[in-house]
C-alpha cells in the first residue's frame, strides 16, 4: 500500500514538473519572439509600435489576472503572446492602411466631396481593414501559440472570426476611426501618443476579461456524470 502510495505521488510530481518546464518553456519563447518582434517594429515603424504593443500586451494581462480564473503565468503568457503578435503585424497593417485609405478616400470624395472621403474611410476601416486585422492578429498569435507551427492556422483565424470583426469594430472603433481619418496621434500630458495606445489599453484589458476564444483555463466546470434519467443543472 505505501509503495503504491510512494509510486503514485512520484508520478504527481513527475507531471506538475513536465507542466512546469512546458510552460516556462513557453514563458522563454514567448519572450524571445518579443524581442525580434520589438527590433522588427522599431525598424519599421518606430517606437510607436512597442507602444502599441505593450498597451495591447499590458491590457491583456492585467485583464487575465482581474478575471481571476487564470494563473499570473497564464496572464503573463497572455501580455507576452499580444505584445509580440501587435509587434509582428504593425507594419504590415500600417502598409495596407497606407495604400488603401487613400484609394477609399479618393472614391468616396468622387462622390459625396469631404464627407464623402470622411464616410468612405470609416466605414472601410470598421469593415475590410477591421477583418484584415482580425485575421492578420488571429494568424500571429496562432503561431506563437504554436512554436511557429502554421498547422490549424485556417481554422484557428477562422474561429469566432465575425464576433471577433464585431468586437473590434467596437471596442477599437475609436482609434480605427480617428486613424482611418488623419489622425494617428494625441497629446497627453505634453507626450504626443499613438491613439491606438490609447484606444489599445482598455480593449485589451476587457478581452483579458471576457476573451471570446474558448481557453481550458477559463472554461466552466464539466458537468459531473449522473445516473441515467437524473436531470442535470447546468453551472452557474
Amino acid at each position: 500500500m505505501e509503495e503504491e502510495k510512494s509510486k503514485l505521488e512520484s508520478e504527481i510530481k513527475n507531471e506538475e514538473s513536465k507542466s512546469f518546464i512546458a510552460k516556462a518553456a513557453k514563458l522563454g519563447f514567448l519572450g524571445v519572439a518579443g524581442l525580434a518582434a520589438t527590433a522588427f517594429s522599431m525598424a519599421t515603424v518606430g517606437i510607436s509600435g512597442p507602444i502599441i504593443a505593450a498597451a495591447v500586451g499590458g491590457g491583456l494581462m492585467a485583464g487575465t489576472l482581474a478575471r481571476g480564473k487564470g494563473s499570473f503565468g497564464k496572464a503573463l503568457e497572455n501580455g507576452l503572446k499580444g505584445y509580440a503578435a501587435i509587434n509582428a503585424i504593425i507594419y504590415p497593417m500600417g502598409w495596407i492602411g497606407n495604400v488603401t485609405y487613400p484609394l477609399i478616400g479618393s472614391l468616396g470624395s468622387s462622390i459625396a466631396g469631404g464627407i464623402g472621403s470622411v464616410v468612405a474611410k470609416s466605414a472601410y476601416a470598421l469593415t475590410a481593414y477591421n477583418a484584415s486585422f482580425v485575421t492578420a492578429f488571429g494568424a500571429a498569435n496562432h503561431l506563437l501559440d504554436n512554436y511557429l507551427n502554421p498547422a490549424g492556422i485556417t481554422e484557428a483565424i477562422g474561429k469566432d472570426f465575425m464576433a471577433n470583426v464585431q468586437r473590434v469594430a467596437v471596442g477599437f472603433g475609436p482609434g480605427l476611426l480617428l486613424t482611418a481619418n488623419g489622425i494617428t496621434d494625441i497629446m497627453l500630458g505634453g507626450y504626443k501618443i499613438p491613439v491606438f495606445a490609447i484606444n489599445a489599453l482598455p480593449y485589451a484589458f476587457y478581452t483579458g476579461i471576457y476573451p471570446l476564444e474558448e481557453n481550458k483555463a477559463y472554461k466552466k466546470p464539466a458537468q459531473r456524470a449522473v445516473p441515467h434519467g437524473m436531470p442535470q443543472i447546468a453551472p452557474a
